[in-house]
């Protein structure tokens, strides 16, 4: 899986959303390999786009379509400024991975500081149940290495944002415990993103 992650400041959030919606309904039907996306917009009106397809080559070919490119040159007047495109051709998923019926996302940013510890995060998360976590709230998710760089993005999929803070209040049991601080040691300058405005799609 191929993942392209879009992110900048937006000035007008209804616009922005209508032409996501719209490159969904009629132009994802002709995009090469595409798999689906994840798109939201933070309280302070930070676009989020995660748009997944089969492999590199599929991305490019619907760059190349010109309808993508009179589509994009639309898109990107609602920024303040160019927005940042992130490829990752590395992607591994925990728990359901992600999920169109997730009713919150948060998106984990940083710079890759151990590759050991994110090595021992990946697998902890991969090998450890919902139970074992001790969070019925999470849904689950995937981790983007950048191809551009050391640094990686996780997108974390929940039933509901309300649910997903009760499930951070509440004290972890150990599997859960190890896994972040796992995460914590792996991972430096981190950002958070709560995506309550959020919406998915997927191929019909």
């Amino acid at each position: 899986m191929f993942t392209q992650i879009l992110q900048g400041h937006i000035r007008d959030r209804a616009g922005a959303r209508r032409l996501m919606e719209r490159w969904v309904s009629d132009l994802s039907g002709e995009a090469p390999g595409w798999l689906g996306g994840t798109h939201g917009i933070t309280d302070e009106g930070e676009l989020f786009v995660a748009a997944r397809f089969a492999d590199p080559d599929a991305a490019r070919a619907n760059n190349d379509r010109p309808a993508q490119d009179a589509w994009w040159r639309e898109f990107v007047k609602l920024f303040d400024d160019t927005p940042t495109v992130r490829n990752s051709s590395e992607a591994e998923t925990f728990l359901d991975g992600g999920s169109d019926d997730a009713g919150f996302v948060q998106v984990i940013q940083g710079r890759i500081a151990d590759e050991g510890a994110l090595r021992d995060a990946l697998d902890a998360m991969g090998s450890v149940s919902r139970e074992e976590m001790g969070r019925p709230d999470l849904i689950g998710g995937l981790f983007c290495r950048h191809d551009e760089g050391p640094e990686g993005t996780q997108i974390v999929y929940f039933t509901s944002e309300a649910q997903a803070r009760e499930g951070e209040a509440r004290e972890l049991p150990a599997p859960a415990r190890d896994s972040l601080a796992a995460w914590d040691a792996a991972m430096d300058d981190v950002r958070y993103l709560d995506l309550r405005e959020v919406w998915m799609a997927s191929p019909a």
